[in-house]
């Protein structure tokens, strides 16, 4: 039974929000004590080189990390980091990974999506995460880690992925691609897709395109906005 004001719908019925899939993916992991089979599945699917083989046990698992952000704030105040105010990187010490998963050697970023695809502009983002924390482990005098990343679509957006995989001249853009179905149906991890996931991507893809003008109700909350 939903509410009255969503016209007896729940929230989770109506949401389209990533995060809110991804954060019900780790709960259901936890719930299910498979975290562990989770991680060796996605890497064993993903063909990861991990620079130590994964032993089931040394692993942490984040959500909406935001990996910049607090490890500068972490060190900064010690090491007086030379780039933390810099202007140019406000935008990347907001980045925030859907997924993080933390090995003792390696750091395996999920980037994630479910109502739509990702764009050549997010993409341009993503492939600059490597250097990027390879370049904040260096100066704040860390280890430095092997970051794998890795796409996560709904499987409508998998079978027509508009080259998120590589370029045309082969520069990859991910390590791998997964798919919410996968992890369903292969991962032995008793994840349960939400019933809204299972057609998320199709609906969106398939919306009718309004002129800004036909939207009504946008027109009035720019009011509001504005005043």
């Amino acid at each position: 039974m939903g509410f009255d004001y969503l016209k007896n719908k729940n929230w989770r019925d109506i949401s389209r929000e990533e995060r809110g899939f991804c954060i019900d993916l780790i709960c259901q992991l936890r719930h299910n004590y498979t975290e562990s089979a989770f991680i060796a599945w996605l890497i064993k699917t993903g063909n990861l080189e991990l620079r130590e083989p994964f032993d089931g046990k040394r692993f942490e698992i984040g959500v909406e990390v935001c990996y910049y952000r607090d490890l500068i704030f972490e060190h900064e105040f010690q090491t007086k980091t030379r780039f933390a105010n810099k202007k140019s990187i406000r935008g990347l010490l907001k980045r925030t990974f859907d997924l993080c998963i933390f090995l003792p050697h390696d750091i395996i970023i999920i980037e994630a999506k479910a109502a739509k695809g990702m764009t050549n502009h997010q993409i341009s983002h993503f492939r600059k995460d490597k250097s990027a924390i390879e370049t904040c482990h260096q100066e704040l005098n860390l280890t430095i880690v092997k970051v794998h990343l890795i796409g996560h679509v709904a499987g409508e957006y998998a079978e027509n992925p508009k080259s998120l995989i590589s370029t045309k001249d082969g520069a990859k853009h991910f390590d791998g691609i997964l798919t919410w179905e996968q992890i369903q149906n292969n991962s032995n991890s008793g994840y349960i897709l939400p019933p809204k996931l299972q057609s998320i991507y199709f609906e969106t893809d398939n919306m009718t395109n309004y002129q800004v003008n036909q939207h009504k109700l946008i027109e009035k909350l720019s009011e509001i906005v504005i005043e």
